[in-house]
């Protein structure tokens, strides 16, 4: 695995959690697992108290949702192959095959190879 390859694709994942992170509105590491589904507890906006208000927000959650748990889901990616680069093991295919430099390229944070994805 080219040791630039690695370098590069670390920054562009430091620079992924960063804008994952800011958009999700995270304010440090430590934001507790509860009652939201996944690991992290975004914030929604509250319109207020009044039933018409209470509806928007609700309309809001609800749009946002899905949005929401796909970007939980690709920074659980992204720190996961962080890991795997601090860990040596970053290009590697969760079946023991190398995964393709294109590939990675194109998706830093894949933990397959194209035959395997």
């Amino acid at each position: 695995m080219d040791k630039q390859l690695i370098e590069q694709n670390r920054e562009k994942l430091l620079a992924e959690k960063k804008r994952l992170r800011a958009i999700l509105g995270f304010d440090s590491d430590n934001e507790g697992t509860g009652a939201y589904p996944g690991e992290y507890k975004p914030r929604f906006p509250e319109f207020g108290s009044k039933e018409d208000e209470n509806a928007s927000e609700m309309t809001f959650y609800e749009t946002n949702l899905a949005v929401t748990q796909d970007m939980e889901k690709k920074l659980v990616k992204v720190d996961s192959a962080l890991k795997r680069i601090e860990d040596g093991t970053y290009g590697k295919c969760v079946k023991g095959d190398d995964i393709e430099e294109g590939r990675l390229l194109a998706i830093p944070e894949a933990d397959t190879c194209i035959e395997h994805s």
